[in-house]
């Protein structure tokens, strides 16, 4: 579960870049 949940920040900071 916690592996998802990285997954998921991964995701969340690669948005955040791109603005």
């Amino acid at each position: 579960m916690i592996y998802i949940l990285r997954c998921q920040v991964s995701i969340y900071l690669s948005l955040v870049l791109q603005l």
